[in-house]
């Protein structure tokens, strides 16, 4: 089990990079599990609004990545993206989208 107490800090760098930091009471391996493995992306990635309903995500260079939220009132919110590099319990770089893009087109993401 993952102690979900943790610290979360959050930083602009520039106008369009923000940079998070989060630690958190668990394993290295725990943690990188729970960004790449899609039955733990769904237990953490849904909400009381929202359940994931559909993901994938394939840790790998060129891997898909497909999340597909459903509203409890109906709806949903799609994101689409593409793995860019993974180093096993160190590193992640994607890029994602939303189907209903509000963020001003592809983000990519790195989580160390």
């Amino acid at each position: 089990m993952i102690d979900v107490r943790s610290t979360l800090s959050a930083r602009p760098l520039g106008d369009r990079e923000l940079f998070l930091t989060r630690a958190f009471a668990a394993p290295r391996a725990r943690v990188y599990a729970a960004h790449v493995d899609p039955a733990l992306l769904t237990r953490w990635l849904s909400t009381e609004r929202a359940t994931l309903t559909e993901c994938v995500f394939e840790a790998r260079p060129g891997g898909p990545i497909r999340y597909v939220w459903r509203h409890r009132g109906g709806g949903t919110i799609t994101l689409r993206g593409t793995v860019e590099e993974v180093v096993p319990n160190e590193r992640i770089v994607h890029v994602e989208v939303f189907d209903d893009d509000w963020t001003g087109g592809p983000v990519r993401v790195t989580t160390t």
